[in-house]
């Protein structure tokens, strides 16, 4: 009886065999969870109402849970969470279609910009045909397009491709999706200017 709890004992430690390596999984990179393309957000398009409910209905599949947030000057945003990770919000606009959503996840990806990566160092510049200072911050855009760059950096000079080039090593902090096609305008009435 003795003899044949050693053995198992051996066979159980390998024998006197040195156990493998551990197999370390590959660190996790930032695997996209949404495609942003110029007809939307994963699910969200321009025929998306910028309703809790609706936004709830497209996001569920996903796992992403959608919640209202009233913003100190008491505008509405709807902000889509997985887990406790803030991938983007949804402003509505006052008819309930979306006005933009602001992409604020490096687990966003931009089809059309595969080279822009939220949280990263910016190298497009040369892309960037405009920039609207939306509050105190930089949205930078190509007329037409869908697809906008958000900075935190200061919005002076940013008025000529030369100024723009200052954008290049800046982080890109959002990308702005808008149903609408971005164009050469005043700056929207509902956000403050800076001069």
């Amino acid at each position: 009886m003795r003899r044949a709890i050693v053995l198992g004992l051996v066979a159980a430690c390998g024998g006197g065999k040195a156990a493998p390596a551990p197999v370390v999984p590959a660190p996790v990179t930032d695997v996209p969870t949404l495609t942003m393309t110029r007809r939307g957000l994963g699910p969200i398009t321009d025929k998306t109402r910028a309703t809790l409910t609706q936004l709830r209905e497209a996001m569920a599949p996903a796992g992403i849970s959608v919640v209202p947030v009233v913003e100190r000057d008491h505008s509405l945003e709807l902000d889509a969470y997985d887990g406790k990770e803030k991938l983007f919000y949804v402003v509505p606009s006052d008819d309930g279609t979306i006005l933009y959503l602001h992409a604020t996840s490096r687990r966003i990806a931009i089809a059309d910009h595969a080279d822009w990566k939220i949280g990263a160092t910016f190298h497009d510049a040369a892309s960037l045909g405009h920039c609207d200072c939306w509050g105190a911050w930089p949205v930078c855009y190509r007329t037409g397009e869908h697809v906008a760059a958000g900075f935190t950096a200061s919005c002076d000079g940013l008025d000529s491709a030369r100024g723009r080039r200052a954008l290049d090593g800046a982080v890109l902090t959002r990308v702005v999706w808008s149903p609408t096609a971005f164009e050469t305008r005043e700056v929207p009435s509902f956000l403050p200017r800076t001069e």
